[in-house]
């Protein structure tokens, strides 16, 4: 998969129990080619809910699942703007009380938005929030930057050695 690196952050707003932030993310507002996706630098993205963690997005990348949802193929966006992607690396910003991540942990995640919800966005993004049972940290080897490119393709790889079915003595790689 492609890797996509963001910025700095950009903005971040402490409001009662919740932060509310504005950063960079690519929508696409209808489905079509590489030409429909927009890059922003003023999304409004959404406080997060119960159980999630808040990651600053170091890169996110891109799979063919993402190019078949901007197309179409499964059908229409839920909802526009839509952010795509699925996959994600960052640094943690923000965890609920009681978490097992904290403020500056280096995570990635494979996000169930790989298939768009009408209630969630995707990855392409600086902020994403993210299920806490989705996200694990980052190797201490592995940068960053190059991260974002194995949740979806581990995932791949895990389903294919399991529906294998091998038996002890066989070779399956």
């Amino acid at each position: 998969p492609w890797t996509h690196t963001f910025g700095k952050q950009n903005e971040s707003k402490q409001t009662s129990s919740m932060t509310t932030r504005t950063g960079k993310a690519v929508v696409i507002n209808k489905n079509g080619g590489s030409d429909v996706l927009e890059y922003v630098t003023d999304f409004a993205f959404p406080a997060p809910r119960e159980g999630e963690v808040v990651v600053q997005a170091v890169s996110s990348s891109i799979n063919p699942v993402d190019t078949y949802i901007r197309k179409g193929i499964y059908g229409p966006l839920p909802r526009t703007p839509t952010i795509p992607g699925g996959d994600v690396a960052g640094v943690v910003v923000e965890a609920p009380a009681g978490s097992k991540f904290k403020v500056g942990d280096k995570v990635f995640a494979l996000k169930n938005t790989f298939v768009p919800q009408a209630d969630d966005q995707g990855t392409y993004a600086e902020y994403v929030n993210v299920k806490e049972e989705w996200l694990a940290r980052v190797p201490d080897n592995l940068p960053l930057a190059q991260a974002a490119g194995v949740p979806l393709v581990a995932l791949t790889a895990w389903q294919a050695l399991h529906g294998a079915e091998a038996k002890a003595g066989q070779r399956i790689l």
